[in-house]
């Protein structure tokens, strides 16, 4: 049997170490702590802020860099919303808003993702209803039919207001039928949790952020917000769940009317409430 030299094995120790730790402390199971080299004291990291530079890091290679004029905010925060990416979305905002960008991140983008399958499919082949229409947007965290509005008007060397320009969708469809439909579903969630119509259908004000030398949008939040983003998401999974069965499987059936469709639409969207 051949003798194992120590340098290997040591080698293959320092290769685990090197591969291990950062795992360990992405799962949060330790803290590198600071220590003194040669009278120089090195930074601590833990979980939470090395997940703040990798997202940092994902955010630059995907072009999401701070922004540098009112309009570039506008801009980078439109292209972040309608690609789902709510984490990037968050550079662009002040600090409130942005945290509840972060926190809804991964349910907004799975559900608005499944709405945009379910959508789509029925634009393509003729037999999406303007109740389906409706019904979809309001779920959606944040509905995509926003574009650039007119450039940003700056008031001094840090203040700005911009507008966004946002195309009708949903067609006709009655107060009656909105009410009906409500007692039927979980009402709750219907209600565009990401994007109150109070402040991105007006005019919004944009400020530089003097630490970064960056542009915000100035998004302010208050406790009844709150309250339906945290509703968001304790319940998003389930409404989730249900659209995602039916999405990937009404490629394989055959809807005979449009009348059809928002039949079966509407039963998951039913089954949901809880």
């Amino acid at each position: 049997m051949p003798e194992v030299r120590v340098s290997h094995v040591f080698i293959v120790l320092v290769i685990l170490v090197l591969i291990g730790t950062p795992i360990l402390i992405c799962l949060g199971y330790f803290t590198i702590p600071s220590f003194d080299v040669m009278g120089w004291k090195t930074p601590s990291f833990s979980k939470k802020e090395m997940e703040k530079g990798l997202d940092v890091s994902l955010a630059t290679a995907a072009g999401f860099t701070p922004a540098k004029s009112p309009t570039d905010a506008m801009d980078k925060f439109r292209e972040a919303i309608q690609a789902r990416k709510y984490k990037f979305a968050s550079i662009y905002v002040t600090p409130e808003y942005a945290d509840m960008l972060i926190r809804t991140n991964e349910g907004a983008a799975e559900l608005g993702g499944v709405l945009d399958k379910i959508r789509n499919y029925g634009k393509e082949q003729g037999i999406l209803t303007d109740k389906t229409t409706f019904f979809l947007k309001q779920l959606d965290p944040f509905p995509k039919n926003f574009k650039a509005g007119p450039p940003p008007t700056k008031k001094g060397d840090d203040k700005a207001f911009g507008k966004y320009e946002w195309e009708p969708i949903g067609g006709k469809i009655t107060v009656q039928q909105v009410n009906a439909e409500l007692e039927n579903i979980d009402k709750e969630m219907y209600q565009s949790v990401l994007c109150p119509t109070a402040i991105f259908q007006n005019q919004i004000e944009i400020i530089k952020d003097k630490e970064n030398d960056a542009w915000k949008l100035k998004i302010p939040t208050n406790p009844k917000w709150e309250e339906a983003v945290n509703y968001f998401n304790s319940r998003w999974k389930t409404h989730h769940t249900g659209l995602l069965a039916f999405a990937e499987g009404m490629t394989r059936e055959r809807y005979p009317n449009p009348g059809a469709f928002e039949g079966e639409v509407f039963s998951r969207l039913r089954a949901a409430k809880p």
